[in-house]
């Protein structure tokens, strides 16, 4: 179980499926919350959205099936 990201531009077009991906410091049972940080790349010339999720590698995101990935929006710093 892992960490994943998707990048999509501002406009929500997809520009990275597989983005990042982020191993779990701990394992995490179904029902448990931990907190993390991560770091995830992003372009720096224009603002981005993130979509954050789990994804069992090599089987699905859970996206895929039926859980709500977090979606942070990214701007440049002025």
């Amino acid at each position: 179980m892992r960490v994943g990201t998707h990048l999509y531009d501002a406009n929500g077009i997809l520009l990275d499926l597989d983005h990042s991906r982020h191993t779990l410091p701990v394992p995490v049972e179904p029902g448990d919350e931990l907190p993390l940080t991560l770091t995830v790349p992003v372009p720096v010339d224009s603002p981005c959205q993130l979509k954050i999720d789990l994804v069992a590698e090599g089987l699905t995101w859970f996206e895929n099936v039926g859980a709500t990935p977090a979606t942070v929006t990214v701007r440049r710093r002025q």
